[in-house]
């Protein structure tokens, strides 16, 4: 356990910190770097992002950050369409049941796939509110809410914390990548 008044103030701005790592840019100097944060007690969160790169890379660097940690890490991924075998397809498929039932199942599924791969926070239900967008669980307010509600309580009785994303919705005329440069949206406040 880390006491906040305990730490150095390396380690107290490195615990606002999230470091990022994926197959395709994970560098020996990359993991070496988050590797020696993690030992010195200086780094909050680890996004890691699955099923990018050399996947074998990958799993011998969550291995690495296991054996390095001995204090709470948030490590985090990203669902938005399922995890490991849970992999379903968009939100569109789960909104398109309509039921807080799947939604939850799903939740919970996903939840169990991500743990058992070594995440504790996954970066789901997306919240967009839109028709027709794969990554939507629809356009009315309401079923979008009590579906995202359902799916996070499944991940949450699956043992993750969630962040529910891209409030109020990614599609925009522009077509711009929010996660790259900021979003717009054109929707009505209702």
């Amino acid at each position: 356990e880390l006491k906040f008044e305990e730490l150095t103030l390396k380690q107290k701005l490195g615990m606002t910190y999230t470091a990022y790592a994926n197959g395709w840019t994970l560098t020996e100097e990359r993991e070496d770097w988050i590797i020696n944060m993690i030992k010195e007690k200086a780094l909050g969160a680890l996004w890691i992002v699955p099923n990018t790169g050399d996947g074998d890379k990958l799993e011998k660097f969550k291995a690495r950050v296991k054996e390095a940690l001995d204090y709470p890490l948030l490590i985090l991924t990203d669902a938005e369409s399922g995890f490991g075998e849970f992999l379903v397809g968009k939100h569109n498929a789960i909104g398109a049941t309509g039921s807080e039932e799947c939604a939850y199942t799903f939740g919970k599924l996903v939840a169990i796939a991500a743990r058992k791969a070594g995440y504790n926070v996954v970066c789901d239900p997306v919240l967009d509110l839109s028709r027709g967008y794969q990554r939507s669980l629809g356009q009315d307010k309401e079923k979008v809410a009590s579906l995202a509600v359902a799916m996070a309580k499944g991940m949450h009785d699956g043992g993750v914390l969630t962040v529910g994303k891209h409030y109020p919705g990614g599609n925009n005329p522009l077509a711009i990548d929010s996660h790259m440069a900021e979003s717009v949206c054109f929707q009505t406040e209702e």
